[in-house]
């Protein structure tokens, strides 16, 4: 799909990481952290994304509310976009949040129900009329938001 996630790398953090933490529970994490550790390629400068100032092509925006929706992403809101601009480009990031049914597995059923939290995605409506036709897209005009049409008679 060519989305733009930092690489996973290892590293090591020494016990002195996280002295200054104001947090006694994030302090708590840290200091249980010490060592190797798996982690995500540092961005250096990158800036959180803006719905506001940052556009996104459309194509772009609909791989991304697309790839969302099949991880059941709830967490890439307005409130906390997890997305990074770095050089020039838009960075995923943060999909802890992601594939949350398996804190429940007597409900999940397979993936059948629809997922309705997709219409709180960050990403506007833009370019239904370029992309999200030719997708079986349809837009919301309450949120503004790219969500799947589906048909209730199409058996």
């Amino acid at each position: 799909m060519e989305l733009k996630v930092p690489i996973i790398v290892f590293t090591e953090l020494d016990e002195s990481f996280g002295r200054m933490e104001g947090d006694e529970e994030i302090q708590d994490l840290l200091k249980a952290s010490t060592g190797l550790n798996l982690a995500l390629t540092y961005l250096p400068e990158a800036i959180t994304f803006d719905p506001i100032i940052n556009k996104v092509d459309p194509l772009l925006a609909s791989k991304i509310v697309w790839l969302d929706s099949l991880i059941l992403n709830v967490d890439r809101t307005s409130r906390n976009t997890n997305m990074l601009t770095w050089k020039g480009d838009l960075w995923l990031i943060d999909h802890g949040a992601s594939l949350y049914f398996h804190h429940n597995w007597e409900a999940f059923n397979g993936g059948a129900r629809p997922f309705p939290q997709i219409k709180k995605h960050v990403l506007p409506f833009e370019g239904y009329e370029a992309y999200g036709s030719k997708y079986g897209f349809q837009k919301d005009t309450e949120q503004k938001n790219i969500r799947r049409h589906c048909k209730s008679d199409s058996r």
